[in-house]
C-alpha cells in the first residue's frame, strides 16, 4: 500500500482533483459528504465499498451537475477500465500466490 501511494499517488490526486473535473472549493465539500453519505450508508448494510472509486464518482456527478461538458469523459472511461480490469487482475495474481 505504502509502494503504491508513493509511487502513484500523486498520479492519482491529479486525476482526482483536476483530469476528471477541475475541482473548485464548494465542489470539494459536495463531493466529500456526498462521498461519506454513501460510505456510511454501505457501511450501516454491510456492504463492501471502495472509497476512491465513491470519491471519484461523486466528482462525475458534480462535475456532469453543473454542465455535462465540463467532464473529461475520456479520462472517465480509462477510469472505468481500470475497475473493471482490477478485479479479474486481481483474481488472477492471488491464484498465482495461492498455488
Amino acid at each position: 500500500l505504502m509502494l503504491g501511494i508513493v509511487f502513484g499517488g500523486w498520479n492519482i490526486i491529479k486525476t482526482v482533483g483536476a483530469g476528471i473535473y477541475k475541482v473548485k472549493p464548494v465542489h470539494s465539500l459536495n463531493t466529500q459528504l456526498s462521498a461519506a453519505f454513501v460510505i456510511l450508508a454501505s457501511n450501516l448494510l454491510g456492504a463492501p465499498v471502495s472509497t476512491t472509486q465513491i470519491v471519484s464518482s461523486s466528482i462525475m456527478g458534480i462535475g456532469s451537475a453543473e454542465r455535462i461538458n465540463s467532464v473529461k469523459w475520456l479520462k472517465v472511461k480509462s477510469i472505468f477500465l481500470s475497475w473493471f480490469i482490477t478485479i479479474p487482475m486481481s483474481a488472477i495474481v492471488s491464484s498465482i500466490t495461492f498455488y
